[in-house]
């Protein structure tokens, strides 16, 4: 299932329920920068990271980082 992560503490937990679940589980983060900072992402990896003890590792895609690297730039 794909869990999209804010960093706040509800997506954790809905990422975790889902997983108690049976469901396994990939991540997204859409930062905003200048309005979030890098310690935003930060946050975001260190809640993956908890979460990957239930589940193992997690595929986290930072969404606006990866459409200026895969889109914007051609």
């Amino acid at each position: 299932g794909m869990l999209m992560i804010s960093g706040g503490i509800d997506s954790p937990v809905a990422g975790f329920m889902m997983m108690k679940r049976g469901v396994k589980i990939e991540a997204i983060h859409f930062s905003s920068p200048p309005y979030t900072s890098d310690m935003a992402i930060y946050k975001v990896k260190t809640l993956l990271k908890s979460l990957a003890k239930v589940q193992g590792q997690i595929k986290f895609i930072n969404i606006l980082g990866h459409l200026f690297l895969h889109v914007m730039e051609k």
